[in-house]
């Protein structure tokens, strides 16, 4: 897949071995964060396509997404031994303008954040900054690619919606589920601050 090319990224490894490599990547704000300070933290979710039914998919790690009223921070951070971040792609923006194809599948590879890592990462944080704070309607999407010695597969941060398997987590909802998207292939986004009357934040309870 060919790299994003970024006004300004940082990646930092903190260790020589992999399975303890850490990446920081620094990109300028697109005008859209959560407006007050906060931190939420959601699951990561590995073959998860069945997830929102039967909770059945591999929780690999965790997505954190902070607000210091400067900067919004996107923290993929993986928890279960063996796995390895490959690649992440992320979207921070309007929910409706999350990229997809006209099936409604998300198109991951034109998320406007995100980078490929050789060897693969335990950690990738990225932070984007800037001094536009709207304060409602826009929503994360926080897609990996991790793997083992011996599996690959698709991660997303999960964000859970009345009805689903899993009440436990960030506020979200499938782009199955979705009013603008309506796609075949499993993943989530997760809601940042709502609009006054608006279903953006409608999700589980």
């Amino acid at each position: 897949m060919k790299k994003k090319k970024f006004v300004f990224m940082l990646i930092a490894a903190a260790f020589l071995l992999a399975a303890c490599q850490k990446g920081v990547e620094k990109h300028p704000s697109n005008g859209l964060f959560y407006k007050d300070a906060s931190t939420e933290t959601t699951k990561m979710i590995a073959g998860g396509g069945q997830y929102d039914d039967n909770c059945t998919g591999i929780e690999v790690g965790t997505i954190t997404i902070i607000d210091d009223g400067t900067t919004i921070t996107v923290k993929y951070e993986i928890t279960e031994t063996g796995w390895l971040i490959d690649e992440t792609h992320l979207y921070v923006g309007p929910e409706e303008d999350i990229p997809a194809n006209n099936g409604g599948n998300p198109k991951i590879g034109q998320f406007p954040y995100g980078g490929e890592y050789d060897p693969g990462l335990t950690s990738v944080t990225i932070v984007i900054s800037g001094d536009d704070y709207p304060e409602c309607g826009f929503v994360v999407a926080a897609h990996a690619a991790v793997s083992t010695d011996t599996e690959d597969e698709t991660a997303w941060g999960y964000g859970r919606h009345e009805g689903y398997c899993d009440q436990d987590g960030a506020d979200g909802i499938s782009f199955t589920d979705s009013p603008y998207y309506g796609g075949s292939r499993w993943g989530w986004y997760i809601y940042g601050t709502p609009c006054p009357n608006t279903h953006n934040g409608g999700g589980g309870g």
